[in-house]
């Protein structure tokens, strides 16, 4: 049968009656569903990470199963399932239809989120003992929460920093950064946190320590960087492929296949901001995933960071050959530090792990030009010439006990104190250097200086430590210095000299017996006018010797009668008595001249300007009375040699001089006029 009309959920009775047989009874009931009313589309609201999707889900409200679906997008119709994956942001729309031909259309809008981009900062300076503090830096989009990684404490916190305290190397590590907008992350940033040695300060010292008051001290403080071992680098299998040759400027070394090689020996010196090619080849089987990475430890703190790897090219893509350049950075510390060139198979290079293919070596680089891996700040005092950033430092001027203090950096800013206190004796009381002294004389004996102060040293030009003073030096500033405890002062005092020689003879004042007219009484003068030789008498009037011996100087031109010219003085007093020449114009002649001498003893000088001599010719000097006795003779011979035959002064060796008038001794007759005379044929 067929039950119309049916406006409600009705259950409905049947009985069956068989012949002979007892009746039976079954029900049906008729569910009746309201119609199709509404729908939704899950999730609320609807949206995916850029690069990603969301699957949305329609959902009818009534009717009667089965439903169809017809989604339409963006871009136009699109599934007929009851989901629908999206990654196109805009308005969705899907008709649901019952099966009572019911339908209703249901509505979203889907939105993309693009994933926010971060990376980490840190605060400087980041040292043993300190603190840091990782924040993230947003570089796009907006962020609603953060999730960090790595070592406690810095692992599982969610805000937007994280400080670490109390730092050690056991903080070294690399920590990382998740953002999040809604369901969206970021890459995870990276942050590898190295923490710096403080300077190590073995010494503080000053000297002298204490000083005296006013004096000067010299600090100096020993520091140093604690230096750690560079991490390892080994394979188990290096002798398939390996380092065979390394040139890195003045670096070039070949070398047999091995773990690693400790090359630390072989050293190159390097510029910082100039480029320098490097090359590495393949000692063992080349193999196109070979790898070459280089580090150059700069800051010198024993750890190979990320920003001191250079990766080499693979030249043709062989694995036999690698290139590349490496330029020192301008904040590179100078002095020697490590390279590390490790070459592997397939996996990119790190400085330090153990691996099975490939090989590692180290050698020195020497940086220059760079920046000193110390500085220094002393403070308390002053300082000799205004400087303070070196080790050792003079401290001046130090009147007082004076605590002084030294603060050492290092490059990556890390700092240690070193301290010292410099101490102060007192000065002894001013001493009391004695006088007024009368006025000595410069020709006098030794004075005997008397300080008022006993106990002190005496210095100074012409001054014992003792006090004795020579007044030939004559007129000093003297200072004389006592010492107690290491400390001294002093005092100054004027030792006044006379020293005046109003005559000009060289005999002071003070002790010649005329101090108006050279020399001393019976010295030679000139009683003048013109020239006329005296003598001093004992009222230091100078008396006219009368002149009784006349002699004659002849002279032998050469072809420069112009060169010759000859003196006669006054063998004490040096007093010029008779002259002659220059004979210029009068060449290769005789000439003669005469003079009148008083008794006494002569030198007679001989001068050729040119300083070749008399070539050729000579000179003589004899009486003109009498027999004419010959008193020097110098005069060319029969072959016409003088013995003036060279140089510019001629006169009797040692100038013994002459004296006049002439005695009567003679030479015998076998050795008179003989040159170069002997006194036997073997020249004794």
């Amino acid at each position: 049968m067929t039950a119309s009309g049916v406006a409600e959920t009705t259950t409905y009775t049947v009985v069956a009656t068989v012949p002979g047989g007892c009746p039976q009874t079954a029900q049906v009931t008729v569910t009746v569903n309201d119609p199709i009313s509404a729908g939704t589309i899950s999730p609320v609201p609807a949206s995916f990470c850029t690069g990603g999707s969301v699957t949305l889900t329609a959902n009818p409200t009534n009717g009667v199963a089965p439903y169809t679906y017809a989604w339409t997008g963006p871009g136009g119709p699109a599934g007929t399932a009851q989901t629908q994956v999206v990654n196109t942001p805009g308005l969705w729309s899907c008709l649901i239809t019952d099966a009572c031909s019911g339908s209703v259309t249901v509505n979203t809008t889907v939105t993309s989120t693009t994933p926010p981009a971060v990376s980490i900062n840190a605060t400087a300076p980041i040292c043993v003992g300190g603190s840091v503090t990782l924040s993230a830096n947003v570089i796009s989009g907006s962020v609603t929460g953060y999730l960090w990684g790595g070592a406690a404490p810095v692992g599982g916190q969610t805000g937007s920093s994280v400080t670490i305290n109390g730092l050690t190397a056991a903080n070294n590590g690399n920590y990382t950064l998740t953002a999040f907008d809604g369901g969206c992350a970021s890459t995870v940033a990276n942050y590898n946190l190295v923490v710096n040695p403080n300077p190590t300060i073995s010494s503080t010292t000053a000297t002298p320590n204490p000083v005296c008051e006013g004096s000067n001290s010299v600090l100096n403080v020993n520091a140093s960087l604690p230096t750690s071992a560079y991490c390892a680098a080994t394979t188990s299998s290096p002798c398939d492929e390996s380092i065979g040759n390394v040139t890195f400027n003045t670096i070039n070394n070949t070398s047999g296949c091995g773990s690693y090689s400790d090359f630390t020996a072989i050293s190159t010196t390097v510029s910082v901001g100039t480029p320098y090619p490097i090359t590495v080849t393949n000692g063992g089987n080349p193999y196109t995933d070979n790898l070459v990475s280089v580090w150059i430890d700069w800051n010198r703190n024993g750890i190979f960071e990320a920003n001191e790897q250079t990766d080499l090219t693979n030249v043709g893509g062989t694995g036999s050959l690698f290139t590349g350049s490496i330029t020192p950075p301008v904040n590179a510390f100078n002095g020697s530090t490590r390279m590390r060139v490790r070459m592997l198979y397939f996996t990119a290079p790190v400085a330090c792990d153990a691996t099975n293919y490939g090989e590692a070596e180290d050698y020195t680089v020497v940086i220059t030009g760079g920046v000193t891996q110390l500085s220094y700040l002393w403070t308390g005092g002053t300082f000799l010439g205004g400087v303070n950033n070196t080790p050792n430092v003079t401290a001046t001027s130090i009147t007082s006990a004076t605590p002084y203090s030294v603060q050492v950096l290092s490059g990556t800013g890390c700092t240690s104190t070193g301290n010292v206190t410099v101490n102060v004796n007192p000065l002894p009381a001013v001493p009391d250097c004695g006088g007024p002294y009368a006025t000595l004389c410069v020709a006098g004996p030794s004075f005997q200086l008397t300080p008022g102060t006993p106990g002190g040293v005496w210095s100074g030009t012409g001054v014992t430590p003792g006090g004795l003073f020579d007044p030939a030096v004559g007129t000093q500033l003297l200072t004389y210095t006592v010492t107690e405890s290491g400390c001294s002062n002093s005092c100054t005092v004027t030792v006044n000299v006379n020293s005046a020689d109003t005559d000009g003879d060289n005999i002071p004042d003070c002790v010649d017996e005329c101090p108006l007219i050279p020399g001393e009484i019976g010295d030679a003068c000139d009683a003048g006018p013109g020239f006329i030789l005296g003598e001093i008498d004992a009222n230091c009037n100078c008396i006219g010797v009368p002149c009784t011996e006349d002699v004659r100087m002849q002279v032998r031109t050469d072809n420069n009668g112009s060169h010759t010219t000859f003196q006669i003085r006054e063998s004490v007093s040096n007093l010029l008595v008779c002259s002659g020449g220059p004979f210029t114009g009068i060449n290769n002649a005789t000439i003669s001249e005469d003079c009148c001498l008083p008794e006494g003893c002569f030198n007679l000088l001989v001068f050729d300007s040119f300083g070749d001599g008399i070539l050729g010719g000579g000179y003589n000097l004899f009486e003109i009375t009498g027999t004419q006795r010959r008193i020097i003779d110098n005069w060319y011979d029969a072959f016409g040699a003088g013995g003036f035959t060279s140089g510019s002064l001629s006169q009797i060796n040692d100038n013994p001089g002459f004296c006049v008038p002439l005695g009567t001794d003679r030479l015998v007759v076998t050795s008179c006029d003989k040159r170069d005379w002997k006194l036997s044929p073997c020249g004794g």
